[in-house]
């Protein structure tokens, strides 16, 4: 592996009928970000405003979002 980490990442579209979870959250259906990734979690007391301010630090710092990110605005 020369010391790099390797993670197949699936689809990044969902499957029909299921909801978006993981990368797929960064790519697919993004209007509905917050409430998508509130539903892939299993506490349902969950403060949305925490989950809007998580995505942002994400997609301000992390080099990973940004990838998926612009994945995204190139397919759009």
């Amino acid at each position: 592996m020369s010391g790099q980490n390797y993670h197949h990442i699936g689809s990044l579209l969902p499957e029909i009928g299921k909801t978006p979870q993981f990368a797929q959250l960064y790519i697919y259906d993004t209007e509905n970000e917050i409430t998508n990734r509130m539903n892939c979690l299993s506490q349902g007391n969950v403060d949305p405003k925490i989950v809007h301010a998580l995505s942002e630090m994400l997609d301000e710092h992390n080099i990973l979002v940004k990838t998926f990110r612009m994945a995204r605005d190139r397919y759009k």
